[in-house]
């Protein structure tokens, strides 16, 4: 009866680094990346919003969004702005094979004249993520007039209306109503009686 012996093959101590490093190279190139961060193209379209380039976050049309920007805000859109990200919050799905979502909050303040408070008010847009093919994955920015003002169309156009103040009663003294009436001989006082 034959005895048959199983020899392991032995490593020999120049075999052994080679060995773990073409491991460590083949389980390197298997890690997948990790999928990249919204925050930075949420701030680079907030950007985008304020110069009306759109050439820093990816939209589909950006020069759609580059025209209705100027056009719902008409001449608004000279007046110096901020818009900022408030917040980006992931949208839940039951639907395993959806696009990871977030929605951005923006907030934007528009300078008014000298004195007056700046316009402000709160947007909001949608980064979807897209996995690439032959890309790596990339986030990319919903478009659409809401973006602008939560009421807007591609036909808005936002307007500043200036209303004066009503005029206040002139009271003297003891709370009676008086005035000061100018004549071409002078002025003088009265009071109502």
């Amino acid at each position: 009866m034959r005895s048959h012996r199983r020899f392991a093959p032995a490593l020999t101590p120049a075999l052994t680094p080679a060995l773990a490093l073409a491991l460590t190279i083949g389980l390197v190139g298997c890690t997948p990346e990790p999928d990249p961060e919204p925050e930075p193209v949420a701030d680079a379209f907030a950007a985008d919003l304020v110069d009306g380039t759109f050439d820093g976050a990816p939209v589909a049309d950006p020069d759609l969004a580059a025209a209705q920007l100027t056009s719902i805000l008409g001449a608004v859109a000279e007046l110096p702005r901020t818009v900022t990200v408030a917040s980006l919050t992931e949208v839940e799905s039951d639907d395993a094979d959806a696009p990871e979502r977030r929605i951005a909050a923006l907030d934007w303040s528009i300078e008014l004249d000298e004195g007056a408070e700046p316009l402000t008010f709160r947007t909001t847009t949608t980064l979807t993520l897209a996995e690439g093919t032959d890309t790596d994955a990339a986030w990319s920015v919903d478009w659409s007039p809401t973006v602008v003002h939560p009421g807007a169309t591609a036909d808005t156009v936002v307007t500043i209306d200036r209303t004066p103040a009503e005029r206040a009663d002139v009271t003297g003294r003891g709370g009676s109503r008086s005035w000061s009436i100018a004549t071409s001989s002078g002025s003088g006082s009265t009071r109502p009686t």
